[in-house]
């Protein structure tokens, strides 16, 4: 006989000597599949409308179920569990090593079980989950397969990541207690470093703009799946194999190395303590100055003062867990001390690094050009742009005036005064300027982009002359890059308020005459100043029907061209009293 055909009979025998010892393990894994997959759908049934049947059975297969992505981590960390606990226990540990079989061979023969268990149950009950409801959805059948087949891999890849990441813990503690522990401590350790990036971005510094620290959430298994739920990607699955596979490899290089004596003591390797350690507390030392900061009112002493005693508890909780004795929490003091020290260091490097951010502005002679523009006034709105004709596809109001591009020597003012304020109110929790995005584009094809609160006086000296460029004003309003709408097929639709009723029409004709008016209105008697001081009398709404598009024109006194095209299309309406006129949207929302 081969060595490679003893091997293969090894891990046929141990195959089966696995599932005998694997009962409890098994039928709680099927109970899951079962309510999920059989008890769930069949409840869907009972939905007098077909199609929620047919779509909530569907959802019930697909990426739009984030729940059993959750079960499967906890199905996958339970099996990593089982699979490697007698590693814990001295007796077994002594009883295994006897046996015919190396470390590495009984290693991947338990991997192996592990694996084929769930994806032979999860494809079975699947499967009938899916026929079982076929009598009521088969007109979507093929859809349902589909997703079905993707959802599979994806939750596989939860499954092989979330068992990979336990078994790799198992491996180098030795207690099952502090595994779970370890296995927790893995895969929220990248989660905890992106909050600390988040309250850098988001509350050390002041001016940031787009800076989505939590788009992507690479080594938990179930937050790379779900945070983008709606729209799954092969990459979710492969990467949580192959975080799968390190793991495991890792894992198994650890076994072989590993000491029969670790059971039942916490960890396996003397290193593993050196690194828990300097991990845990740096990183648990700068999450409790972040939330100091907040809970403080950007106090730094108080915020110091309790990281400094998060960072000290923390360490002495991880040296009574090492050696499970409630008085060994003072041993390597002096170590946990400096690992706190490190951690405030890192802190206040951070709030350092925070001001020298919102103090930046690029140098003029660098720039390219800027856009400058607020967020208040319609942040949610959506444009129909040019570029979008055929697909009708909408652009958010941000992507529309980012396009904005103003002379450099127009708007660079406005943005080292949104600096300096910056800088001024750096500890500040309140604000009572003015928002603005500002967007500097460099020679170099770089983008610099901040959100400055500036003040009403600074903007009657910087912005008002901003305000009267054709370059603003054609970023500002759609009118000035309206020709999908005038071309596009879609119904407009217009309608005036004055803060108490509204009157609406459905009228191409109408747009293009209301465009024409409101541009010699705008041109004519439009700023920053004459929004400011003047009070809007009406409000029109442009609209595109079977689109969410829709953008806010306020109406003054004096936009008599405008006035005259509402009139004549009987659409305008009386001066409503000032309480109503509170409804109106402002150019700029000053005062809301």
């Amino acid at each position: 006989m081969t060595r490679a055909s003893s091997s293969s009979n090894k891990l046929k025998f141990s195959q089966k000597e696995y599932l005998t010892h694997r009962k409890v393990p098994i039928s709680i894994m099927i109970l899951a599949m079962f309510v999920a997959d059989i008890i769930v759908p069949a409840m869907f049934l009972s939905d007098a409308d077909r199609v929620n049947i047919w779509q909530n059975i569907n959802k019930a297969f697909s990426a739009a179920n984030v729940i059993w992505p959750l079960a499967v981590l906890f199905l996958g960390v339970y099996l990593g569990a089982d699979s490697f606990h007698y590693l814990h226990v001295e007796k077994q540990v002594d009883f295994y090593e006897s046996q015919p079989l190396t470390r590495k061979q009984r290693f991947w023969g338990i991997v192996l079980n592990s694996v084929l268990i769930y994806v032979v149950l999860s494809a079975a009950f699947m499967l009938v989950g899916i026929l079982e409801t076929a009598g009521t959805t088969w007109p979507h059948l093929g859809q349902i397969f589909a997703d079905a087949v993707g959802y599979y891999f994806l939750c596989f890849g939860v499954y092989l990541a979330s068992y990979a990441l336990t078994v790799l813990a198992m491996i180098l503690t030795g207690n099952t207690f502090v595994a779970l522990l370890g296995t927790a401590y893995l895969m929220f350790f990248e989660l905890l470093v992106r909050c600390v990036a988040a309250f850098y971005y988001h509350s050390l510094c002041m001016t940031t703009v787009g800076t989505d620290t939590f788009k992507h959430i690479f080594t938990n298994p179930y937050a790379l799946v779900v945070i983008d739920s709606s729209h799954p990607k092969a990459f979710m699955f492969w990467l949580n194999c192959l975080l799968g596979l390190v793991y495991l490899a890792l894992a198994c290089l650890a076994l072989q190395k590993r000491g029969s004596e670790a059971a039942g003591q916490a960890l396996a390797f003397k290193w593993c303590e050196t690194v828990v350690t300097v991990s845990g507390v740096v990183l648990g030392t700068i999450v409790a100055a972040s939330l100091g900061y907040s809970m403080f009112s950007k106090n730094l002493p108080a915020t110091f003062a309790l990281a400094l005693l998060a960072g000290l508890v923390l360490g002495a909780i991880l040296q009574v867990i090492y050696r499970f004795d409630a008085l060994a929490w003072k041993k390597h003091f002096v170590w946990n001390l400096a690992m706190t020290a490190i951690g405030l260091a890192i802190f206040g490097a951070m709030d350092y690094a925070s001001y020298k951010h919102d103090a930046y502005v690029p140098d003029q002679s660098k720039m390219a050009s800027m856009a400058v523009f607020p967020p208040s006034r319609d942040y949610w709105a959506t444009y129909y742009t040019d570029k979008y004709t055929a697909s009708g596809k909408e652009v958010s109001s941000f992507q529309y005036r980012s396009r904005m591009k103003l002379d450099p020597a127009l708007a660079y003012a406005l943005g080292k005064e949104g600096a300096k304020t910056a800088v001024k109110d750096h500890k500040s929790d309140s604000s009572s300027g003015f928002d603005m995005y500002v967007i500097y584009r460099l020679k170099n094809g770089q983008q610099v982009r901040r959100h400055y609160d500036i003040s009403l006086k600074a903007m009657d000296k910087y912005f008002q002359k901003i305000s009267q460029s054709a370059e603003f004003r054609k970023n500002y309003y759609q009118l000035y890059q309206d020709q999908a709408l005038l071309t596009g097929k879609h119904v407009i639709r217009l309608s005036n308020t004055n803060g108490y009723s509204t009157k609406s029409l459905k009228s191409k004709q109408l747009y293009k005459d209301f465009r024409a008016a409101y541009k010699k209105d705008l041109e004519s008697k439009w700023s920053w100043l004459m929004a400011k001081r003047t009070g809007e009398i009406a409000t029109v709404t442009v609209s595109v029907l079977g689109t969410k598009v829709g953008q806010e024109y306020p109406v003054y006194k004096s936009y008599v061209n405008t006035l005259n095209v509402l009139k004549k299309y009987k659409l305008n309406l009386p001066l409503a009293p000032g309480q109503y006129r509170d409804n109106l949207t402002n150019d700029f929302y000053i005062g809301d």
